[in-house]
């Protein structure tokens, strides 16, 4: 629930001009659920990762208070924002496998050209 609340929040109700296109990833709630680290994905570069991130941190506040009028309990967690750049670590890695097997099949082809020669 947090994790969608805090979704809308940022993409709906947040109007900072710093922000770039921001994806919440994951939430983890502390045992005692008094914190929420909240792993946000963000397009753009080093630039634009950072002043998004800054934006983020800057309205931890406010997202918070808007998510807890969503969400009733007890207390509710303070909100922490924490960069994840795991989607970007994928792409690369798979971006890494594609080359090498694009390699592999152009090694093959030409040991296939020297077997007919």
């Amino acid at each position: 629930m947090l994790l969608r609340e805090v979704s809308d929040v940022i993409q709906n109700r947040l109007g900072d001009p710093r922000m770039g296109f921001v994806s919440v990833t994951k939430v983890e709630l502390s045992p005692d659920c008094t914190s929420a680290k909240i792993s946000v994905s963000v397009l753009g570069g080093k630039k634009e990762k950072g002043k998004t991130m800054s934006a983020l941190r800057h309205a931890s506040g406010f997202v918070q208070r808007e998510a807890s009028r969503a969400i009733k309990l007890r207390t509710m967690p303070r909100i922490t924002f924490h960069l994840d750049e795991s989607i970007e670590k994928s792409v690369e890695i798979c971006k890494i496998i594609d080359r090498a097997v694009e390699k592999d099949r152009q090694a093959l082809g030409e040991s296939k050209e020297n077997e007919e020669g």
